[in-house]
């Protein structure tokens, strides 16, 4: 890779978990399920009035619309639930290794070494952020963010089996589904 990729990598890894702590922020002046509303209103509104329908099937339109907002809710009741905004953005990077599996089955994707190799390591850390006892890990939290982590991988499926070459189109117009 070359360093100005790499700096791109960091950058947004960066944004994305600072993403978690304005969501943990947003939770304590928002309900869960008003918090989710909130965002996908955001992202539809006005953007669809100007994005063409995807050029596909619009049930795996809804189909994602419906789960990424039950994985993105969940997710936030589990952070409501006590769980902490960097635990929450860990647990959730399970629902990666859950869409190799999935791709294994549905898609007849192979998987490599590299796949069961990264699928145990994350294993392993989820076991050890689950045996805190410090009692910063809420179990309710943790069952949360794993829902959620499931939801998204039927959510990655969907946006696969609908075979669209207009991803931007097809999350503004799965958005007021999700609302």
């Amino acid at each position: 890779m070359q360093i100005n990729h790499i700096l791109v990598a960091l950058l947004i890894t960066g944004i994305f978990g600072l993403n978690y702590s304005a969501i943990k922020i947003g939770l304590d002046s928002f309900d869960p399920l008003l918090l989710a509303g909130l965002r996908f209103s955001l992202c539809a509104f006005p953007a669809i009035f100007f994005s063409k329908r995807p050029a596909c099937s619009f049930k795996y339109v809804a189909i994602y619309g419906v789960c990424i907002c039950l994985g993105l809710w969940s997710v936030l009741l589990g952070m409501h639930a006590g769980l902490s905004a960097g635990v929450s953005a860990l647990v959730l990077q399970l629902g990666a290794f859950m869409t190799v599996i999935v791709g294994f089955f549905i898609f007849k994707e192979s998987i490599t070494i590299f796949n069961v190799s990264g699928f145990f390591l994350s294993l392993l850390g989820l076991g050890l952020i689950a045996a805190v006892t410090d009692g910063s890990v809420k179990a309710g939290g943790m069952i949360f963010a794993l829902l959620g982590a499931a939801f998204w991988v039927v959510a990655n499926t969907a946006i696969k089996k609908a075979g669209t070459n207009q991803p931007f189109s097809f999350i503004i117009w799965s958005s007021p589904i999700s609302a």
